[in-house]
């Protein structure tokens, strides 16, 4: 095996992930959310030292359309095509691919970054692993307010010269007092 994902509650996360990855494992799609952060810090190193990826934590997962579901969202939003869809929000990708699809762009894959504070996979990585794709014809990349991946991704967007279409979507106007900004 080579992909696996985690369905364990987050205290259990750390050495789950561990045994997942020191076991050979090259992707790791972690769906529980709320993982302390030194536990995926400490996890997101082992991947790196083990030349492995992590999804999430957090994430609902990864689709290739027709071809594998990895993770916790419904097949039925989801449709082969040449769009790539990067979401920080599980609703929202899910939202977004179905409207996809009901215009007719099939996706050919979708993955939720995952929502904690600390992800094994920021949207620039995801990014870099979709846009050489050459079955690829457009991106839209789903964010939310917090943080600052999305503008780091537009940077590198710009220096690297990517052509193809992309839509990007941030949700939210403003974060409430007790969330991070």
């Amino acid at each position: 095996a080579e992909i696996s994902i985690l369905f364990v509650p987050a205290k259990f996360f750390l050495n789950a992930a561990k045994d997942a990855i020191n076991s050979g494992i090259k992707l790791l799609v972690a769906i529980p959310e709320h993982v302390p952060i030194r536990d995926a810090m400490e996890v997101i190193e082992l991947a790196k030292q083990k030349d492995a990826v992590m999804i999430g934590p957090n994430t609902p997962g990864v689709i290739v359309p027709g071809l594998i579901k990895v993770g916790i969202m419904p097949a039925s939003p989801f449709s082969s095509g040449k769009v790539a869809v990067l979401s920080k929000s599980g609703t929202l990708l899910y939202e977004i691919s179905n409207n996809l699809t009901s215009a007719g762009f099939g996706q050919n894959i979708t993955i939720g970054i995952g929502g904690d504070p600390v992800n094994g996979t920021r949207m620039i990585h995801a990014f870099d692993m979709v846009k050489d794709d050459p079955e690829l014809e457009a991106m839209v990349v789903v964010g939310e307010i917090g943080g600052d991946s999305e503008e780091i991704l537009a940077q590198h967007i710009i220096d690297t010269g990517f052509k193809k279409p992309i839509v990007g979507y941030i949700a939210g106007r403003q974060a409430p007092k007790e969330k991070r900004t």
